[in-house]
């Protein structure tokens, strides 16, 4: 790492934000970045992304950090597709469970 660098380290948190205020409509992705030197913060903020028109509403000026932004919100995406087809997985899995009989008690022999 070259030694006059403003940060050396960056880390992300999402949320994703009803876009019309009542919970409905496509919603808006808000990303907050904490850039980070020598385990100190040394700069923050919020970044937008509108899931419904897959666009960004508020970038960040560094290349760098949105491109790092960019490849974070492809897999938070990914990531809460996955948890929206789990349940139904696991659902179906308690129903196999409970029809083959997998996972009773064994009853005590006398």
């Amino acid at each position: 790492m070259p030694r006059e660098r403003m940060w050396d380290s960056v880390r992300f948190a999402a949320r994703t934000v009803a876009s019309d205020g009542n919970g409905t409509g496509g919603g808006r992705i808000q990303i907050r970045y904490i850039c980070e030197r020598g385990h100190r913060p040394a700069e923050h903020g919020t970044l937008e992304f509108d899931a419904a028109e897959a666009r960004w509403e508020q970038r960040h000026p560094d290349s760098r950090v949105q491109r790092m932004a960019e490849c974070f919100l492809e897999s938070y995406v990914e990531k809460r597709n996955r948890q929206k087809v789990t349940p139904v997985a696991l659902s179906r899995s308690e129903v196999d469970v409970e029809e083959t009989g997998i996972g009773t008690q064994p009853t005590e022999r006398g």
